[in-house]
C-alpha cells in the first residue's frame, strides 16, 4: 500500500481547522512593507556577504522569490545596523549569529518577547564580541557600546504587515 503525502493543509484538516495561512510576500510586496526600494533588497540577497535569503528562492522561469514574515525581520535587522553606521561585515556577523530557525518572537506570560543583540570589545585584544539576548529576561552588560531590541525594526515591519492587512480589506470590500 503505498504511503500517504500529508500536507499541513491535510494535517490542520485532520485536527478539525482551517487549514494555516503562511504569510508569504513577492519582492515587490516586501519592498513596499520595508519601505526600501527593491534594488536594496535584491542587494542583500545576490550578495553572499549577508547570511540572507527568501523562504522559497526564485529559480528559473516563472519561479518568484517568496519571503516569509521572518525573512523580513532579518532584511529589516540588517537595513536598520547599516543606517546605524555599522559596516557590512559587522551586519552580517550579526545576522550570522541568528540561528536559521529562529523565530524571532516568542509568548511568556507577559505577552510577547523578542530577541535583540549587544555588542561588546574584549578588554585586551579589543575584539569585538557580538552577542544575542532576550531583553524580557536580561540586559546587555554595562561594557556594550551598542544593545538592539529587535522589536523596533520588527514592530516597522508588523506596522506595515497590519497596513497592508488594511488595504486589501478595504480594496475586497468596495467589490
Amino acid at each position: 500500500m503505498p504511503r500517504k503525502k500529508w500536507s499541513l493543509a491535510t494535517l490542520d484538516n485532520v485536527f478539525g481547522g482551517e487549514p494555516a495561512e503562511v504569510p508569504r510576500f513577492s519582492i515587490g510586496e516586501a519592498a513596499e512593507l520595508l519601505k526600501m526600494p527593491i534594488w536594496r533588497i535584491q542587494t542583500f540577497l545576490d550578495l553572499d556577504f549577508y547570511p540572507l535569503s527568501p523562504a522559497t528562492p526564485g529559480r528559473g522561469k516563472g519561479r518568484r522569490r517568496m519571503f516569509s514574515t521572518e525573512d523580513l525581520y532579518r532584511i529589516a535587522i540588517a537595513d536598520f545596523l547599516l543606517k546605524d553606521g555599522f559596516a557590512p561585515k559587522l551586519v552580517a556577523a550579526v545576522l550570522g549569529e541568528i540561528p536559521e530557525d529562529e523565530k524571532f518572537t516568542s509568548y511568556d506570560e507577559k505577552g510577547e518577547a523578542t530577541l535583540g543583540v549587544y555588542m561588546t570589545r574584549d578588554p585586551i585584544t579589543r575584539e569585538r564580541r557580538v552577542r544575542l539576548f532576550r531583553p524580557d529576561r536580561s540586559q546587555p552588560p554595562k561594557e556594550a557600546y551598542y544593545s538592539l531590541d529587535f522589536g523596533l525594526p520588527m514592530g516597522q515591519v508588523d506596522q506595515g504587515i497590519r497596513e497592508r492587512k488594511k488595504e486589501v480589506k478595504r480594496r475586497r470590500s468596495k467589490q
